[in-house]
């Protein structure tokens, strides 16, 4: 979290971009930790979601995993297309 915290900065990383974007300075964050993960969030949940399945056994954790696991890669394209537009 810190790391989000120092490459996207305060007014990003607690979504007040969002809400308020004439406020903060548009611009895609390719540095720091998204120069190589460019989606933490998502494998974050990826990686709680398999732990949980493992620790614990319970098949619908299983399909809440492979539902993510088809589900993000279309919210990334989507997220991406809309990110190249503001660029």
């Amino acid at each position: 979290m810190a790391l989000s915290i120092l490459a996207l900065g305060i007014k990003r990383f607690f979504v007040w971009a969002v809400l308020v974007p004439l406020s903060v300075k548009q611009k895609r964050i390719s540095s720091g930790l998204f120069k190589t993960i460019p989606h933490p969030a998502y494998i974050g949940e990826i990686l709680i979601i398999f732990g949980v399945f493992l620790a614990s056994g319970k098949a619908y954790l299983a399909a809440a995993f492979i539902f993510i696991i088809a589900l993000f890669p279309i919210s990334i394209y989507f997220e991406e297309n809309e990110l190249n537009q503001r660029v």
